[in-house]
């Protein structure tokens, strides 16, 4: 997404370091701080809140018409990462069967599979059709949002 970001917006080197610091900040200071609120008070639907700031967040992301449109969908996406994380691994210690090392390995897979798809997705469907097909993606983080929803129950 990067080359995209920075010929769309005309931005520099430190602009596009400043993206993913929002997005890392967002995410990595609040990520704590929901599990150890979680941790009091475990909220059922927290997984289907995560998917949800993530919808939010592709969609101003595919929609943005500014650099500063950019950090508040950055942000978005990184609050819903730092709900999902602490929730999602303790729905994997529940399912663990006891077997929590596999579960919590299973897990961290299934995230860097995840995390490695992003820039082949970017370079196939993004980098082609422009950003706003981002917004499709957003389809995609609904639906999850929507079973996960499920899985709260």
């Amino acid at each position: 997404m990067y080359p995209l970001l920075k010929k769309s917006y005309d931005l520099n080197f430190a602009q596009i370091g400043i993206i993913t610091m929002t997005y890392q900040f967002v995410a990595s200071i609040l990520q704590p701080v929901v599990g150890w609120y979680t941790d009091r008070s475990p909220k059922v639907y927290a997984l289907t809140m995560a998917m949800s700031f993530t919808a939010i967040g592709l969609v101003c992301f595919g929609l943005a018409g500014s650099f500063a449109m950019l950090l508040v969908a950055v942000g978005f996406i990184g609050f819903g990462s730092s709900i999902f994380h602490p929730e999602s691994s303790r729905v994997a210690y529940f399912a663990s069967g006891g077997r929590k090392g596999m579960a919590q390995s299973i897990f961290q897979v299934g995230g860097r599979v995840g995390s490695s798809m992003g820039p082949l997705l970017a370079a196939f469907i993004i980098l082609p059709l422009g950003q706003f097909s981002i917004v499709w993606f957003a389809v995609i983080a609904v639906l999850g949002a929507i079973f996960l929803s499920f899985v709260g129950r």
